[in-house]
């Protein structure tokens, strides 16, 4: 999708890749007017993006004066996983040799990790509106950003206090930060039992990655949206959670709050990778792996079922700290068909 034109100027049309160029450009830039936007694709069109996002570049040089830095990745083929029959047998080619099928944006987490980046905006490709929604999107971009950067230093001010014995009032702060600000209320019952304890579960709970979720009224589209999960009865905590997690046999409970779902995640994610110390985190350590699920696909005309990892914004990111705020729906404009770029979001 990054490479189909999405809109039409009077001086051309744009790709989905080029008005996100366009779009970084507002809220991007630092003071020597460079930004920089990263790219994760499937290997075999690395080239095409190459040449796209070059020429793209380009143009918005001189149309803005602003040098667009681009990067790319592709998914690591050791994420692969194994497809099976509908039957539940290994799925092999027509030769015998086995099936191995990319495993869903999950399998992505190493390519975030891989950026060596403090804070990282995600979106999706297909999530772009035209130049004239652009000023709009950028300012919610600036404040799902800024609330990242706010929180994160509140954090890890209070994880070095923490480390700090002589600071008596470190753990009520810390405790009372979880609770209001990250939705943490378990971290209240921290005040009983020995002090030590207290400032280790405390500084546990917030050492850890911190993600700001733009979230919009939901309108019925495809994807998941902000719940409280409880896993093997532990406190409950905020994630996101897509349908196919549910499975086609999922209670009928389960799938009556889903329906009920006030909010929609379109994967609009201010991202902050590094601890107090500076130092990137480890994100496998914070996914939960039994966040996996089983989808329906085909190959060859043949149906199988794909083994699709924890999704990068789901089970990949469980054991991150997150805050949900509600941005405005005229920031969201997804293409999952070419009938959508029909849609008036999409008309520049």
């Amino acid at each position: 999708k990054g490479l189909i034109p999405f809109h039409r100027y009077p001086t051309g049309s744009r790709t989905a890749v080029e008005e996100h160029l366009w779009e970084g450009s507002r809220y991007l830039a630092d003071a020597e007017g460079v930004y920089r936007l990263h790219f994760t694709v499937a290997a075999e069109a690395l080239e095409r993006f190459a040449r796209e996002t070059t020429d793209a570049a380009d143009r918005l040089l001189r149309a803005r004066g602003l040098v667009a830095e681009v990067g790319f990745s592709v998914q690591d083929p050791a994420t692969d996983t194994l497809a099976a029959t509908p039957e539940g047998d290994p799925f092999r080619h027509d030769d015998g040799t086995l099936l191995l099928r990319p495993g869903g944006h999950g399998a992505l987490l190493g390519n975030l990790a891989a950026l060596d980046a403090r804070w990282v905006l995600l979106k999706n490709v297909d999530n772009v509106r035209p130049e004239s929604a652009q000023e709009l999107v950028a300012h919610w971009q600036e404040v799902l950003g800024g609330l990242l950067v706010a929180l994160e230093e509140r954090a890890h001010d209070l994880v070095r206090r923490l480390a700090d014995e002589q600071d008596a009032g470190a753990t009520a702060a810390a405790a009372g930060f979880l609770a209001d600000e990250l939705a943490v209320p378990e971290a209240l019952a921290a005040d009983e039992g020995a002090d030590g304890d207290r400032r280790s579960l405390l500084r546990e709970r917030l050492d850890r990655p911190l993600r700001v979720c733009g979230v919009v009224e939901n309108r019925g589209e495809p994807g998941g949206g902000p719940f409280w999960v409880a896993r093997e009865g532990g406190a409950p905590s905020p994630q996101i959670v897509e349908r196919a997690e549910l499975g086609e046999v999922a209670a009928a409970a389960q799938q009556e709050v889903f329906a009920a779902a006030t909010h929609f995640n379109p994967v609009q994610i201010a991202a902050g990778l590094r601890d107090a110390s500076g130092r990137p985190f480890d994100l496998r350590r914070f996914v939960d792996e039994r966040a996996v699920f089983i989808a329906a696909k085909s190959h060859a005309g043949r149906p199988l079922l794909a083994l699709e990892r924890p999704g990068l914004w789901n089970g990949a990111m469980a054991g991150w700290n997150s805050v949900f705020v509600e941005v405005p729906g005229e920031t969201f404009a997804p293409v999952k068909t070419l009938f959508d770029l029909l849609r008036a979001e999409h008309q520049a």
